[in-house]
């Protein structure tokens, strides 16, 4: 089986090619940042008027052993867990509902937990193998996760995906993949409804079996159903239409930019380059928002050899930008630090519901040490306790 990791608070990085497209770039919005300028803080209070939480219940049949992944819908709440390789469902109070587990060889289960999808009406489950040309598509009915189908599944190693009808995107990062006998580590891998790859950014370079990401989430969708992706070595972010990359926006850093030749380097060389070569450059710019009212996006700056991660709003109706190192909570006493970001401590999200902001809290980060607290509202909160989702109103500004 294929062997990669995955590291996302320092670097250790990957890949893939930077910008690339049918498409002119004419059009694209060019935003310039300079990293020195963000602001050491911002208080939540500054966008948001009001926070909520959702507790996941902690209990031994819901315990999550490493949550991958987050989905919220209308009625539940779906965590995807890599270590059990299970889906455990909580309903919006955050009360666990049931699981989806059946790891195994026989008839109705599946070997292994790749991309997992909720239908829209959340009547079913789709679970991937994310075994390459050996993977399979299984559809399960919910709540009682009766086998309703499974086919063959040619599926690409990768780190994230998304799915619009039945055109697939696999966000590979320059994981070694292989399309019709060729090894590629094409940035994006994409599966049309017969079951065909096709590659976006495509490149071939040395990895000894190995890849290295700063971020496991690169794409984000808004509230139109529009696909958006994030690439590694490059400051240009793209939507995804049928088999196509368009430029829509690229991220200016000027000087504070890093060398994105280098992803045409081996990982070895990229390893090196980002450890010694960095200091005082930003990287990796992700978005994660891009809806009518809001754009978000975080990158990294190195200073004094650590990665800090900055964070980017634009309230595009009232024009008014927050470029910050940090958000603190001032609205409840729990967490201290708000990150809007779709993939920080490697659980995968989307940063808006509904309108609201979301973040994902982990207790064991966000204790700060501490084995447990109280915390009005939400009662005592253990530093092995489940991921709790904040959803936050945003103001009027």
């Amino acid at each position: 089986m294929r062997f990669f990791y995955s590291i996302y608070l320092v670097f250790a990085l990957l890949l893939l090619f930077f910008s690339c497209s049918s498409k002119d770039q004419s059009d694209q919005k060019i935003i310039s940042i300079n990293p020195t300028a963000a602001s050491e803080s911002t208080l939540l209070s500054v966008f948001v008027e009001e926070v909520k939480f959702i507790k996941l219940e902690t209990k031994e049949e819901s315990i999550l052993a490493g949550t991958r992944e987050i989905i919220i819908k209308d009625r539940f709440i779906y965590a995807v867990d890599k270590f059990q390789k299970a889906v455990l469902i909580f309903d919006m109070e955050g009360q666990f509902v049931t699981k989806l587990l059946k790891l195994g060889d026989g008839p109705d289960q599946y070997r292994n937990l790749g991309p997992v999808f909720i239908s829209d009406d959340e009547s079913t489950i789709e679970v991937i193998e994310m075994m390459g040309e050996k993977s399979r598509r299984l559809t399960y009915s919910m709540p009682d996760f009766t086998l309703l189908d499974a086919s063959p599944f040619n599926t690409p190693w990768s780190n994230s995906w998304r799915r619009d009808g039945e055109i697939y995107y696999f966000s590979t990062q320059q994981i070694e993949n292989n399309i019709d006998g060729e090894a590629t580590n094409a940035a994006i891998i994409v599966r049309d409804e017969n079951n065909q790859l096709s590659s976006i950014f495509p490149k071939t370079i040395e990895t000894k079996s190995s890849g290295f990401s700063p971020f496991n989430e690169s794409l984000t969708e808004n509230k139109n159903g529009d696909l958006f992706i994030s690439l590694v070595y490059d400051d240009t972010f793209y939507q995804l239409k049928n088999k196509e990359a368009i430029p829509v926006m690229s991220i200016d850093f000027g000087s504070f930019g890093i060398d994105h030749s280098i992803s045409f380097e081996s990982i070895e060389r990229q390893m090196e380059y980002l450890a010694q070569q960095t200091e005082g450059k930003a990287s990796f710019p992700v978005l994660n928002i891009e809806d009518p009212r809001l754009l978000v996006f975080s990158y990294y700056f190195k200073e004094n050899g650590s990665n800090g991660l900055h964070q980017y709003l634009d309230f595009k109706e009232r024009n008014k930008v927050i470029h910050t190192k940090s958000i603190l909570n001032d609205l409840s006493p729990f967490p201290e630090k708000v990150f809007l970001s779709s993939y920080f401590f490697t659980i995968k999200h989307e940063v808006m519901h509904k309108g609201y902001l979301v973040d994902i809290v982990l207790p064991s980060y966000s204790l700060n040490g501490k084995k447990e607290i109280e915390v009005e509202g939400l009662g005592l909160i253990h530093a092995e306790d489940n991921p709790i989702v904040m959803l936050m109103k945003m103001r009027d500004l």
